[in-house]
């Protein structure tokens, strides 16, 4: 799963889709991340003349995607017009639209948009199935990232209060959007159309409602202007985009059988020598676990391709590979509707013996502590500075966040706000890439001092960065002092 994203540019938006997310499971705002999705959807989108209309099947369940295929069909003919190698995931409402000619299709990522990644930057449009154009969130808002916090799509935080929640039925089965009586229409419409479509022109709305116009004919971005001042011409022309999609569980796509039907994993245990385990001897921690990692793509006949093992512990690796390069795999649990498929699965076995297997584990411990020592005394692992104290914590986050990012930390109203506000956004960069969970110069300066969990760690980190931004650049002295080993 992509829980995180390296670049710091996400760090503190985390918190914002965190929150939206939550609202989303009651609502119909759906808002989607570059994420792992525990399913798939095989979409179906219509033009607004219904005269043509796209089927778009990923091969993956991250969202978005480059992988999958997607054809434009006319309604009057079986075989599609034309087909391409992309698939499109992840899909909220009105963030894929075809124009009417059937030609252009205009998808839009409004989180996790990946702006040096042709085909994942904000917004694409795709001309007979080749890239024509495409913008990043900057070139479209014109809001410099580095100064001001600037969303592609507007959303409320507050739209729920414009909800009448009895007369919708809200939070059941039935609901049915019904808005207070008192509720403003343009934040009525926005709640419904913060993007729609009218006749090959693309509405959208950023955070700060100004209002941007693409034009599917001329295949661009063809002007902007403040949502206020054109509200009363384009509030009859909100719509939802007709779409359909069919929804499967990603958890059929396994490799559970090989063509001859014998279980795939009974066929690795002979080969390995060792049986099956779960994740619970894991975290037991008694018996030695053997885990590997494979991603490939399994084509119809039962093939795989792009082979890629990833082992976290000292395997027959040219045995395994060739195990996976030459057997054919079941594909009946497959849908029809995929030719081929990306995974990725794990692998965990352990020695049958029970008594050697806590002899290897004993062995394992041994060599687990060395290896956390040498990882305490590294400057850098994987390519990112480890601070080497708290005093350095503060310097690292001056170079490495924004001034934008800065100056919303120190109008924080308190302490408690920072914690609940920045604990899933930085925080959890700081723990993910300080090596405050796995084991750091850092995670050991903390765990001198008696902090024993990262959750920890990273609220002090964030306790006195909030007094170092607000000029108090002694405080953090005061708790060194007191807790020194």
């Amino acid at each position: 799963m992509r829980c995180e994203s390296k670049t710091i540019r996400s760090i503190l938006g985390i918190n914002f889709i965190l929150l939206v997310l939550l609202l989303s499971l009651t609502t119909n705002i759906q808002i989607h991340g570059q994420i792992s999705s525990s399913a798939v959807d095989v979409i179906k989108v219509y033009s607004q003349n219904e005269e043509y209309y796209l089927v778009s099947t990923p091969f993956n369940c991250y969202e978005p995607t480059m992988r999958g295929v997607t054809s434009v069909f006319s309604k009057e003919e079986k075989n599609p017009r034309y087909s391409f190698n992309r698939g499109f995931s992840g899909i909220g409402p009105n963030h894929l639209i075809l124009s009417n000619d059937g030609e252009v299709i205009l998808y839009i990522i409004p989180n996790y948009a990946e702006d040096d990644v042709e085909g994942l930057k904000s917004v694409t449009i795709y001309k007979n199935g080749q890239i024509y154009k495409s913008y990043t969130t900057a070139e479209i808002t014109g809001c410099d990232p580095n100064e001001e916090r600037c969303e592609l799509e507007y959303f409320d935080l507050n739209a729920l209060s414009l909800i009448d929640e009895e007369k919708s039925k809200y939070g059941t089965k039935e609901f049915h959007l019904v808005f207070k009586e008192h509720a403003p229409e343009l934040d009525k419409f926005l709640y419904q159309y913060s993007v729609f479509s009218d006749n090959d022109i693309v509405y959208l709305v950023d955070s700060k409602k100004q209002i941007h116009y693409f034009d599917l004919k001329k295949c661009e971005h063809v002007g902007s202007d403040p949502l206020d001042k054109v509200f009363d011409q384009i509030i009859d022309k909100g719509r939802q985009t007709k779409t359909e999609k069919l929804t499967f569980s990603t958890d059929v796509f396994k490799l559970k059988k090989l063509g001859s039907g014998e279980s795939a994993v009974v066929a690795l245990e002979k080969i390995l020598g060792l049986i099956e385990t779960d994740f619970s001897e894991d975290t037991k921690g008694k018996i030695r676990v053997y885990t590997f990692i494979v991603e490939a793509t399994i084509l119809r006949n039962g093939h795989l391709k792009n082979i890629k093992l990833d082992f976290r512990d000292k395997m027959p690796e040219e045995k395994i590979r060739a195990f996976f390069e030459k057997n054919l795999f079941d594909t009946s649990n497959i849908p029809e509707q995929f030719k081929e498929w990306d995974y990725k699965e794990v692998y965990r076995f352990k020695n049958e013996n029970e008594r050697i297997g806590k002899k290897e584990r004993k062995k394992e411990i041994k060599e687990e502590k060395e290896a956390y020592i040498l990882l305490c005394k590294k400057e850098n692992i994987d390519g990112i500075y480890i601070p080497k104290n708290l005093e350095d914590c503060f310097y690292q986050l001056d170079k490495i966040l924004k001034d934008i990012d800065k100056k919303e930390i120190k109008e924080v109203k308190n302490k408690l706000e920072l914690i609940g506000r920045y604990h899933f956004g930085i925080g959890m960069w700081m723990r993910n890439n300080w090596g405050l969970w796995g084991g750091s110069r850092l995670q050991k300066y903390f765990l001198d001092r008696g902090v024993m969990h990262p959750d920890d760690m990273s609220s002090i980190i964030l306790d006195y960065y909030f007094d170092w931004l607000k000029g108090d650049k002694e405080t953090w002295k005061e708790w060194e002092k007191h807790t020194h080993p």
